[in-house]
């Protein structure tokens, strides 16, 4: 799952023209006939499908501090269960807060 992600989140990051890495590649892929490494992306694991609707629910909702994102706490994990009636289990919560360092880690590198 981790693995999967990075891979997302780095494709996902935006440009200087506003555009994600991934459309950029595409294009390269499209006029060359050559696939990036990028490109050879992981399949989705579909068992962790729920953990990554909630991450995304989450991740939409990511307050920042005016110098760059916040990580998700477990007090805002904790309101977004209560209020979507979703039931997160200890493991679930690891999983979550590993998704959530890894995004941070890989926005951070973005902006260096």
């Amino acid at each position: 799952m981790l693995s999967f992600a990075k891979n997302h989140f780095e494709l996902s990051i935006l440009q200087s023209d506003s555009r994600p890495l991934r459309i950029h590649l595409e294009s390269v892929y499209k006029q060359t006939g050559i696939k990036p490494d990028q490109l050879q992306e992981l399949e989705f694991p579909f068992i962790f499908e729920h953990l990554w609707k909630y991450f995304s629910q989450l991740n939409s909702a990511r307050s920042s501090n005016g110098f760059g994102l916040n990580s998700l706490s477990y007090t805002e994990i904790y309101a977004w269960s209560q209020l979507t009636d979703s039931e997160v289990t200890p493991k679930e919560l690891d999983i979550l807060k590993q998704l959530d360092h890894l995004y941070l880690t890989v926005n951070q590198k973005k902006d260096k």
